[in-house]
């Protein structure tokens, strides 16, 4: 199998060289052949990528088809990503993907009952009244970056009298009341601020353990070490990266906690997948590691200080390498089975699921029982929270719902040979699991329900010259000053750019008059001209999109959103529904409440004799997006959702698109008489 190990500029230049060595030769022992390379060795016409092998004692530049999976090292967030890594990461699996800051990280967790008596309290850093209400309570506190990692930026904090000492690495420095305020007002990024934890060696060095975690060949997660990280005497933190030491924990725990000796590591093995179990399931993606940092304090209280992905692990390569060269396989040999036809180790009739959030109605299921009665299959019908609690217990059978002697009967049953997803969009987080977990439940689809990328999907759609004529004037800027201009010159704008995470942000920004007004989620700002370009120039390293707001409104100024429902069949993308939603108001007040009006009565009055030929082209461009969508994608997709506003001068625009099914949106009965022949003809009939 062929494995990729890649940065956008240079996997040797971010790679440690003993990270290197041992994954070359573990790869040779697992008989994986590993390609190392870099962003414009990627050529996607040809599908093709040019980098290095290790082979008889050198390094040769080779060109390879895609492998068939990625490792990628150092992952730069979605907001640095180039178009062609955007769509090369739809083409070909990666292992590692980013999460949430620590700020989210540390709010998601504490409300887990199991964790919250491991979280160390921890406040954002926004004004100085913060750091002394925490000061009150303890001697000394430590700010952290929430979005940092290796150590960097954390700082010491405490009183001496009405001063404040700040303390970097073995640095103290004093600072008034005044002077602080300033200090926690010029800082550039979010800050959290906790109390310090007392975990020090008898020498006065400050020590932490690092679990390191891991998925398997299996896709489960294990542990292949355990090692302290101990500091420099004076200084607050432990990571080897700015200069701290690891030890062998059998010898560090001998010397420094003997009593500890045999209990705690399985304390911290414990803790550490109960972790990493707690921290996948915030996500809809599969995490492949994480460094997960633990502290026992001088009163044997374990504290969790952190779990970060893509840790670091100088001096424990070698053992980090063996899970990382499987997992890669196994992701590799995972996405190649995803759009081969579903095999079907039973006998006897075929079995398609149906999971849901809740139980539906007979009124509801009738139609699917009626669809599927003629085809001869069975139906199971699941509930979400019943399938994660089977998947988890690691049980053979799946609680379902099947239909005996005129009442649906719970059971428990093999997993269906597929599995239809019917959920609505507040079910998310509790079907998170089925993406972010290898499983044993094939689906009809393995993209997660939401929205594509603004990133993603420009950089898609602008490999098709009709799709892209369609699209709204836009601007990847370059300079602030360039980010200005645009908006000065179009009034109304849409902000979508990445966060340190995997996910995407969207901010309106208006030009008034004399100001500007940047409107995101809960709050609006008002900025003055000189404002706006500072601003704007917190964005100058990154990548982000400014679009042109679409005034989308029919005939009386009233707003129009148009969604286009799709589903796949045999023959290709079908167009089930589409769905004009027509509002009294501006499309982003929150007193607005658009409602669905009827499709052909929107054409009739919209375009009279011309509706014909508007039905046409919006059916041709939502089938368009959707088979590109499907073509640079190795998931398999079978329902999507394309956006399209209208405007004044009766120009249709695309908007965007999202993965997701009508379900609440169209009859059932529409959707089982596209959804169950489909499903039988991924199964080879």
């Amino acid at each position: 199998m062929l494995i990729g190990v890649f940065h956008p500029r240079d996997p040797f230049a971010v790679m440690p060289e003993g990270r290197v060595r041992a994954l070359v030769a573990e790869a040779a022992r697992q008989k994986v052949q590993l390609i190392f390379f870099q962003e414009d060795g990627i050529d996607l016409d040809t599908r093709t990528i040019r980098g290095l092998v290790y082979g008889e004692s050198q390094w040769v530049e080779t060109t390879t088809p895609f492998p068939a999976s990625v490792m990628n090292v150092r992952p730069w967030g979605p907001r640095k990503r180039s178009p062609k890594e955007l769509i090369f990461r739809r083409l070909v699996p990666f292992t590692a993907f980013l999460i949430g800051d620590k700020w989210e990280m540390t709010e998601k967790l504490a409300q887990n009952d199991q964790l919250a008596p491991y979280i160390v309290p921890t406040v954002l850093l926004e004004q100085i009244e913060t750091a002394e209400e925490l000061l009150r309570t303890y001697d000394k506190a430590v700010l952290k970056p929430a979005s940092g990692s290796r150590g960097a930026g954390i700082m010491a904090l405490s009183r001496d009298g009405s001063d404040f000492l700040l303390q970097k690495g073995a640095d103290v420095q004093r600072l008034t009341r005044n002077e602080f305020a300033q200090f926690i007002t010029g800082l550039r990024k979010n800050y959290l601020i906790q109390p310090y934890i007392r975990a020090l060696t008898p020498d006065g060095e400050p020590f932490d353990f690092r679990v390191l975690v891991q998925r398997d060949a299996q896709g489960r997660w294990a542990i292949p070490v355990i090692y302290p990280r101990i500091g420099t005497k004076g200084t607050i933190t432990s990571n080897v990266s700015v200069g701290g030491q690891t030890e062998l924990l059998e010898h560090f725990l001998a010397r420094v906690m003997p009593r500890g000796r045999y209990t705690i590591p399985g304390r911290l093995r414990e803790l550490g997948l109960l972790i990493a179990r707690t921290v996948n399931d915030l996500y809809d993606f599969p995490i492949n590691e994480l460094g997960i940092d633990i502290a026992i304090d001088d009163r044997d209280r374990v504290w969790f200080y952190e779990a970060n992905t893509c840790p670091g692990t100088l001096n424990h390569e070698v053992e980090r390498a063996p899970l990382a060269i499987a997992y890669a396989c196994r992701v590799g040999a995972d996405s190649f089975n995803l759009k081969q036809p579903i095999s079907r180790p039973r006998s006897g009739n075929q079995v398609i699921g149906l999971l849901f959030g809740s139980l539906p109605s007979d009124a509801e299921l009738a139609p699917f029982e009626l669809i599927a009665k003629s085809y001869g299959v069975t139906l199971a019908v699941m509930l979400a929270l019943d399938v994660k609690a089977d998947l988890h217990s690691g049980e053979e059978g799946i609680s379902a719902y099947i239909r005996e002697e005129g009442a649906w009967v719970k059971r428990a049953i093999e997993p269906p040979d597929t599995t239809y997803c019917l959920l609505h969009r507040e079910d998310a987080a509790e079907t998170a699991f089925l993406f972010n977990e290898r499983h044993r439940l094939p689906l009809t689809s393995s993209a997660p329900p939401g929205q594509v990328p603004a990133s993603v999907f420009l950089a898609l759609i602008a490999r098709s010259p009709r799709l892209l004529s369609h699209f709204p004037e836009h601007l990847i800027p370059t300079t602030s000053h360039d980010a200005k201009g645009f908006i000065d010159a179009h009034e109304r704008v849409v902000m979508k750019a990445g966060n340190e995470s995997e996910e995407e942000e969207a901010l309106l920004v208006h030009r008034l008059q004399s100001s500007y007004e940047v409107i995101e989620s809960r709050f609006v700002h008002r900025f003055n001209a000189s404002e706006m370009r500072a601003f704007l120039a917190l964005f100058d390293k990154t990548s982000y999109m400014l679009i042109k707001q679409t005034d989308s409104q029919i005939t009386g100024s009233y707003p129009l959103h148009l969604r286009v429902h799709l589903t796949k069949s045999a023959e290709g993308w079908h167009v089930l529904h589409i769905a004009p939603f027509v509002a009294l108001k501006p499309l982003e007040l929150p007193t607005n409440a658009p409602a669905e009006v009827d499709w052909d009565w929107l054409l009739y009055r919209e375009f009279g004799e011309n509706g014909d030929a508007m039905d046409e082209l919006v059916r041709k461009l939502s089938g368009e997006t959707a088979a590109l969508l499907e073509t640079f994608d190795y998931r398999t997709i079978h329902e999507v959702i394309v956006d399209f506003g209208l405007d004044a001068d009766r120009r249709l625009w695309l908007l965007g698109a999202e993965y997701g099914g009508p379900y609440g949106q169209v009859h059932t009965f529409d959707i089982a008489s596209h959804v169950l022949p489909y499903v039988l003809s991924r199964q080879g009939n």
